[in-house]
């Protein structure tokens, strides 16, 4: 064969590929009984070739109907004769394809029933405990998210049992558990590629039919400090949705941060590194602000948004000296923040930022965490003070600065409009953000001088004059 021709290999027909890919990963089973087969990484490699094997097949069925016949009996057919485990490897093409029914152990099938002939139970295996139950069903949503979409589309089929997951993240007894056996190397050899499935596609589904889960987050009065409680309530119904998943990850960190004896350090390093991959991918933490805005916009935007009028009210309300004069006049400027946080979405975004922020530095306290999973812990950490600090937005509002005309200064001065404000850069850190931010990164970080200097957070004793701001000014 010459050297520029394709490997031998490629030009075997698909379904071959599909019946030794099924073979393969039907070994991940044996784990923990025999001799190591593959590294963690080598059957990662495998999955990456049957996901992309897996779109292509999916591709090539849609498009090009009838013409792959022997495709079609494998899934029909070949696949039938595997365990039920390894025909979760092909379900998202096998079950929209054929309708297939798994046959699944009795523990899983007495959580979620036949569901529509989804499943049938299989009489030879052991009852087991229920605890079994959930492990088989995460394992198995680990395997495939069509799976995780079947159970929640029946999910009034089997709520009498679902309802035990339907829990604030801090008092679950279910979930954290299964979550860590369906993942943790110790258990499984899932790889990175797996963990979306459950914690983004299956933790997603279960807030998606949990009714009301939006308040249980939201008015839930056990959480660490009741200074979070504020920044909890900005989150949008979609940051409600990513802190619960959030809450999950960093309890599964925390969990795995007390350390049990005989547990392999180096399996709890790729566990961590994992969850934190999916938290980091998540949100853009290093872009949480809203896109730059020329300050004819920006003018535009605030009055729109009522934001003005709304402060007036508030400083009206206010009878400090330092804000009244005469006839209940406010003589201090009403002042508005760059970036411009005016629609629940900007808010949600930083308050996210903020309370993840927390939870990541609360994982430093008490606990021994390897050099490894430190140093990932910290890039993550570094990366949401980027958002912080967002140094284009700065860059931008000093632009705006330096090109202010005094005339527009001089006029906002003599003005007597009392809906007049002007604009100041935004903070890293706002003092009622301080507020909870700052036990937690002294306590907690053992370099916390430097997270400090750089978020621009107060001394604890200081007495000395704050810097006057810089302002952009308005006139209504």
């Amino acid at each position: 064969m010459l050297k520029s021709n394709p490997p031998a290999f490629l030009y075997c027909l698909p379904e071959i590929y599909l019946v030794n890919f099924t073979k393969l990963l039907s070994l991940r089973s044996f784990h923990g009984t025999g001799p190591t087969l593959l590294r963690l990484q080598d059957w990662e490699s495998v999955l990456n070739c049957i996901n992309l094997l897996s779109r292509i097949i999916s591709y090539a069925l849609q498009t090009r109907t009838g013409q792959f016949p022997l495709l079609t009996q494998f899934f029909e057919e070949t696949l039938r004769t595997f365990d039920w485990k390894s025909q979760l490897l092909w379900y998202n093409i096998a079950r929209d394809l054929t309708r297939c029914t798994l046959t699944v152990p009795k523990c899983f099938f007495q959580i979620t029933g036949a569901l529509d002939d989804l499943f049938i139970c299989d009489e030879d295996t052991d009852a087991a405990q229920e605890s079994e139950g959930w492990h088989e069903i995460f394992m198995a949503c680990k395997l495939s998210t069509k799976l995780s979409d079947e159970l929640f589309m029946h999910a009034e089929q089997w709520t009498y049992n679902l309802l035990l997951l339907w829990n604030h993240p801090y008092e679950d007894t279910i979930i954290k558990s299964s979550l860590f056996y369906a993942l943790h190397p110790s258990t499984s050899l899932s790889v990175s590629l797996e963990y979306p499935n459950l914690i983004l596609n299956f933790l997603g589904k279960l807030y998606d039919s949990y009714a009301g889960v939006h308040e249980v987050i939201r008015e839930f009065n056990g959480y660490e400090q009741q200074d979070m409680i504020p920044i909890i309530q900005d989150l949008s119904d979609y940051g409600t949705r990513q802190y619960f998943i959030i809450l999950y990850i960093t309890l599964l960190l925390k969990n795995n941060m007390t350390k049990t004896e005989g547990r392999d350090e180096k399996q709890d390093d790729y566990y961590v590194a994992c969850l934190i991959k999916v938290l980091q991918g998540m949100e853009n933490w290093g872009d949480i602000s809203p896109p730059p805005l020329s300050y004819s916009n920006l003018k535009t935007r605030i009055i729109k948004s009522g934001l003005i009028r709304k402060i007036h009210q508030e400083t009206s309300e206010d009878p400090s000296p330092g804000n009244m004069t005469g006839a209940n006049v406010p003589t201090e400027p009403k002042v508005v923040h760059y970036p411009l946080l005016d629609t629940p979405e900007f808010k949600s975004q930083r308050a996210l930022s903020i309370i993840c922020f927390y939870h990541l530095c609360s994982l430093f306290k008490d606990h021994e965490i390897s050099i490894t999973q430190k140093q990932a812990l910290e890039r993550l950490i570094i990366l949401i003070m980027e958002g912080f600090i967002d140094t284009s937005s700065r860059q931008e509002f000093h632009r705006m600065l330096a090109q202010q005309p005094k005339k527009r200064i001089t006029t906002w001065r003599k003005k007597k409009c009392e809906y007049k404000f002007v604009m100041t850069m935004r903070p890293a850190v706002t003092s009622a953000e301080e507020k909870l931010l700052r036990p937690v990164i002294v306590e907690t970080i053992p370099n916390h001088k430097r997270i400090i200097q750089a978020l621009k957070l107060s001394p604890k004793n200081h007495n000395t004059k704050s810097t006057k701001p810089n302002y952009l000014y308005f006139n209504n």
